[in-house]
């Protein structure tokens, strides 16, 4: 078995081709397979920094893990798509991709603020504890979950009063896959925090507009260049402490907050 790492937009070699069969088939959320097969064919090389660490042999993949996030400054890291093929599990395969992961991020100059996922189970939760991931509600025994970067505050909580700083005006622009997870994790997660709905009637995530209707979909900045909302056609979904601020020259119904 090798356990290696590539790069979306290098030249496809046997880890590519065996990652690339993999997911042929992967159908969890068709906006999301889609999307991780985009990323992997290297269509978003120039906008992404993306890694997949995959099991294989003889051009078949049995495990694969994932991380990612846009090339600008501050960030927000999505982390995961782990999967080991049924016939493999227990047998140490995803636990040595970890591992292979743990080891590289410890050397990154130009790593993400914090890395951000998903999980349903209690099990992987505690897995994923081993590498630094916390719930992001301190409630429960499973994810969403968050893991600080560097210099990073240690909770959500607190890396969210120090992503979102006050600002006066937001500036909008259209939507780019660089910044998918700053608007499908960092704010979808507060919301869920808040208890409030996430998304647009039509569009429950901004890597589904940026696929299927682009020129509809964008994001708001605010005057740091972080990014805190989205808009589709003439609506518009904001971090809750920005539903006062101007939003550049385009018009926005009053109403932002859903």
């Amino acid at each position: 078995m090798i356990f290696e790492k590539y790069l979306p937009g290098q030249p496809p070699d046997a880890a590519h081709r065996a990652l690339y069969a993999m997911m042929r088939d992967f159908d969890i959320g068709k906006s999301y397979a889609d999307m991780m097969r985009h990323r992997i064919s290297g269509k978003a090389a120039d906008a992404c920094f993306d890694v997949y660490y995959v099991a294989h042999e003889q051009e078949m993949a049995y495990s694969r893990l994932w991380m990612g996030w846009g090339r600008h400054s501050d960030a927000i890291g999505n982390w995961g798509n782990f999967y080991t093929d049924e016939a493999f599990r227990g047998q140490g395969l995803g636990r040595r991709l970890l591992d292979l992961w743990y080891e590289d991020l410890q050397g990154m100059a130009d790593a993400p603020l914090c890395f951000l996922c998903t999980t349903g189970s209690p099990w992987v939760t505690e897995l994923y504890a081993q590498y630094g991931f916390r719930p992001i509600f301190t409630e429960r025994q499973y994810g969403p979950l968050y893991k600080p970067v560097g210099n990073s505050p240690a909770t959500f909580d607190d890396f969210c009063k120090a992503y979102y700083r006050p600002s006066a005006a937001l500036y909008w622009r259209r939507a780019e896959i660089a910044y998918r997870h700053e608007i499908d994790c960092l704010l979808r997660f507060v919301y869920a925090k808040r208890g409030l709905p996430f998304g647009f009637d039509g569009l429950d995530s901004m890597e589904a507009g940026i696929l299927y209707c682009p020129d509809r979909v964008g994001m708001l900045f605010s005057e740091d260049g972080h990014c805190v909302g989205w808009s589709f056609d003439d609506t518009v979904q904001l971090h809750p402490a920005y539903t006062s601020a101007t939003i550049g020259d385009k018009a926005f119904p009053p109403v932002i907050l859903h």
